[in-house]
């Protein structure tokens, strides 16, 4: 596995219910996922993903974890169908694609996919213009979208992907 991509996300945020699976998934290496860990935590999506309430959303916690532990083909599936039930257009589905995308470009990354890579950076930074621009305390849902687009470009100019 690849270096751990920086996490966009605020450290202040409640703590876990559920243990991370024993191993990341990755396809094409033969690993298999622990889809009934997964899909438990999915089913704990509420009906309405709400900016106010991400405290209290579980499996948008849990793939915050999940992603910071470098698990990053659960962290997607887990945001699913957070990001299913966030309203058309919004702010918090746009966060959500945003971070669907990264998780979905580390992975890439770690197969060494570098043109899947940059797509899905450039996809995710397209989203991540249409998230408001917060930090700190006032982070929307957790996720510091100031410092994590200075990550991103610092990251880019530098390596010329992740």
């Amino acid at each position: 596995m690849s270096e751990r991509l920086p996490s966009p996300f605020i450290a202040d945020r409640p703590a876990l219910d559920h243990a991370l699976p024993e191993a990341r998934h990755v396809p094409a290496t033969g690993s298999t996922p622990e889809l009934a860990l997964l899909d438990e935590i999915k089913a704990l999506a509420p009906p309405r993903t709400d900016a106010t309430a991400w405290r209290d959303n579980a499996p948008y916690l849990y793939g915050m974890a999940l992603f910071e532990a470098g698990f990053y083909w659960e962290a997607h599936e887990v945001w699913e169908p957070v990001w299913m039930n966030c309203a058309p257009n919004s702010p918090e589905r746009h966060l959500l694609q945003a971070l669907i995308q990264y998780a979905n470009a580390a992975l890439k990354r770690d197969m060494g996919r570098a043109r899947a890579t940059r797509r899905l950076i450039e996809a995710c930074g397209k989203h991540l213009g249409r998230v408001p621009r917060t930090s700190g305390q006032d982070a929307f849902m957790g996720v510091d979208a100031v410092r994590w687009r200075t990550l991103l470009a610092d990251r880019i100019a530098v390596d010329g992907a992740l």
